[in-house]
């Protein structure tokens, strides 16, 4: 129970903005499996880890964001993992300057 507070204190410090608004504490689910810490969140241990709900900052505070947006948070006994899937639907709102940056980026 100690680990547990502890990591809840971590994740306060790292967040600030969810103790702001006085929210109630969400729990931190330990890992139940093996994560490849490849860039891309994506494996199924993931899909077990509830993620946090959103809610946007701007243009219209704390209402639901546009897009969908997935953060999630575990530990195991070494390192603490977070991971998130920002989804943008409409691609014709990007721009890139530079192709050599996108050349790794995978759409879904």
């Amino acid at each position: 129970m100690n680990r547990r507070k502890y990591i809840i204190y971590i994740f306060l410090l790292l967040f600030p903005f969810i103790a702001s608004r006085g929210q109630e504490l969400w729990p931190i689910q330990r890992l139940q499996g093996q994560i490849n810490f490849d860039g891309m969140p994506f494996e199924k241990v993931w899909d077990q880890i509830k993620p946090f709900p959103m809610v946007m900052y701007q243009p219209d505070f704390g209402n639901q964001p546009s897009e969908k947006t997935e953060i999630r948070v575990t530990y195991d006994d070494h390192y603490i993992y977070i991971s998130g899937r920002m989804y943008e639907f409409g691609l014709k709102r990007f721009f890139v300057a530079n192709l050599s940056v996108v050349k790794n980026i995978t759409c879904l």
